[in-house]
C-alpha cells in the first residue's frame, strides 16, 4: 500500500527557478546601485560642507589680519608651509596659496573638502606693509578693477562690472581643473582661473566646476573698520572743510 504522504524532498531548492533567481539578482543590483548613489551623494555633501567651513574660516582670519596689520596677507608658495611669499616688502607671487601660518590657521585650511589646494589672490594695492603704504578705509574705497582683480561671470554680459574686489578664493572641488595639480582636463573657462593677470571666471558648475568666493573692498572696509566708503568720504570732506 502506497503511503499517502509525499516523499521527502532532499533538494527543496530545486523548485527555485531561473525567474526567481533573476528577480533576486535585480533586487540586489538595485539595492547596491542605490547604496552607491547615496554614498556618493553623502561624500559630495560632506566635501562641500568642509569646503564652505574652511573658506569661512579663511575669510574671518583675513578680516582679523587686516584689522591687526592694516594690509592683506600675501599669497604663499606651494612649499612655503603657509608663510607669505613676501620679498622686499612686496608679494612675489599672486595668485598663490592661502598663507595659513600668517593667518593663524591649520594646514588643513589650505585645501578644500576634496583635499585640493585653494587658490588665493589679493589686490596688489592692498598688500603693502603699513610702513610703506598704510591701509585705511579710504584706500579700500579707492581701489579699482583696472589694476586689480576682475571677476567675469558666465551667462552674464561682459559689460557687467563687479565692484572693486579686495581678494578672491577659489576651490577647485573634486572634479574641477586646478593649476596646482592639473588632475582633470580643463574646460576653456576653467583654464582662465590659473591666470596671473588676476582675471577669474565665476561659473555655473558645468562649464566651470570651481567654487569662486570674493570679497569686495567696501564690504571688507565695513567688516574691519565699521565704516562705509560713502560715510568715510563725507567725514573726510567735512574735516577738510573745517580745516579751511
Amino acid at each position: 500500500m502506497e503511503s499517502p504522504l509525499r516523499p521527502f524532498n532532499k533538494y527543496p531548492l530545486e523548485a527555485f527557478g531561473l525567474i526567481e533567481v533573476a528577480i533576486t539578482l535585480v533586487i540586489i543590483g538595485i539595492v547596491a546601485w542605490t547604496g552607491e548613489k547615496a554614498l556618493q551623494s553623502f561624500i559630495k555633501i560632506k566635501e562641500q560642507q568642509t569646503t564652505n567651513a574652511r573658506l569661512h574660516d579663511v575669510q574671518e582670519a583675513i578680516r582679523a589680519y587686516v584689522a591687526k596689520h592694516d594690509r592683506l596677507p600675501c599669497p604663499a608658495h606651494p612649499k612655503s608651509n603657509g608663510v607669505e611669499a613676501l620679498t622686499n616688502f612686496r608679494c612675489d607671487i599672486n595668485p598663490g596659496l592661502i598663507p595659513y601660518t600668517a593667518l593663524g590657521l591649520s594646514k588643513n585650511h589650505q585645501v578644500d573638502g576634496a583635499s585640493r589646494l585653494i587658490l588665493y589672490a589679493a589686490h596688489p594695492s592692498l598688500t603693502a606693509p603699513p610702513e610703506l603704504d598704510s591701509l585705511h578705509t579710504i584706500k579700500l574705497c579707492e581701489i579699482d578693477n583696472e589694476h586689480g582683480i576682475t571677476i567675469h561671470k558666465t551667462n552674464v554680459p561682459a559689460s557687467h562690472k563687479t565692484p572693486p574686489i579686495a581678494y578672491t578664493l577659489i576651490s577647485f572641488g573634486a572634479k574641477g581643473w586646478s593649476p596646482f595639480d592639473q588632475m582633470a582636463t580643463p574646460t576653456p573657462e576653467e583654464k582662465e582661473n590659473d591666470s596671473s593677470n588676476l582675471i577669474f571666471i565665476e561659473g555655473d558648475g558645468i562649464t566651470i566646476r570651481h567654487h569662486v568666493v570674493w570679497k569686495n573692498a567696501e564690504i571688507l572696509a565695513i567688516e574691519v573698520y565699521g565704516e562705509t566708503c560713502k560715510s568715510k568720504k563725507i567725514r573726510a570732506d567735512s574735516i577738510a572743510k573745517d580745516g579751511n
